[in-house]
């Protein structure tokens, strides 16, 4: 069971009984999140989402800047599950409510990883090939939000 390690009363999609998914007693607020919520231009979106299974890494962007997912990792044992892909539309959902656009550029992989198959991944999560950096030799993706 994911427990997501921010407000969950920020939870996306909204909280209903019997969706075993996301844990509302994960933890108390924060000082940070108090502040956060006290200003209308700072990101609902943490830099840390961490899962019992999955961790996403987010780098936050500056004032009219996309943000920036560094990373997304799953425990191997509970790969190609939908563990990732429950995360990721998780977090996808606070950017979106910054109304922010995000990138990801895939680097630094698991030499097995099958790099094709992890950018579909990002395609289907509304991702599209771009060059956002014409220095950097890797895929680049960007999505920008509805």
């Amino acid at each position: 069971m994911a427990t997501f390690a921010h407000d969950p009363s920020r939870v996306h999609p909204p909280f209903h009984e019997g969706e075993p998914h996301v844990d509302h007693t994960a933890r108390e607020p924060s000082v940070t999140d108090i502040t956060q919520k006290a200003s209308d231009s700072a990101p609902r979106t943490q830099t840390n989402y961490v899962a019992e299974r999955v961790l996403v890494s987010v780098a936050i962007g500056g004032t009219g800047e996309p943000h920036r997912i560094v990373y997304v990792t799953t425990d191997r044992n509970f790969r190609n599950q939908g563990y990732a892909r429950d995360a990721m539309n998780y977090v996808l959902a606070d950017i979106d409510a910054d109304g922010r656009d995000s990138t990801i550029f895939i680097r630094n992989v698991d030499t097995d990883c099958d790099v094709p198959r992890l950018t579909a991944f990002f395609e289907s999560l509304g991702y599209v090939q771009t060059t956002l950096d014409p220095d950097e030799n890797c895929p680049q993706l960007a999505r920008e939000h509805p």
